[in-house]
């Protein structure tokens, strides 16, 4: 599993997320909800950023395997 660099922003990790199928759902204080639907079936994935000038990096690696979204998928979309 390759490793997520340091330094990644809140806004360049919320481009590559919304590439990836999440969309804006809320926002309450720095913390961001974004989600993605699947038409095909009940269910979705939920995301939480948390806004700022740059996420740390367990955090946005415990929240991308909550979200179900690879590790590898997310860095191309960077």
């Amino acid at each position: 599993m390759p490793k997520i660099p340091s330094g990644i922003s809140s806004q360049k990790a919320l481009n590559a997320l919304k590439r990836l199928g999440f969309s804006f759902v809320r926002q309450k204080g720095s913390h961001m909800v974004l989600k993605r639907f699947y038409p095909d079936r009940d269910g979705h994935d939920t995301m939480i950023l948390i806004q700022g000038s740059e996420m740390a990096i367990f955090t946005l690696t415990a929240n991308l395997q909550k979200a179900n979204v690879e590790i590898d998928d997310f860095l191309e979309e960077l």
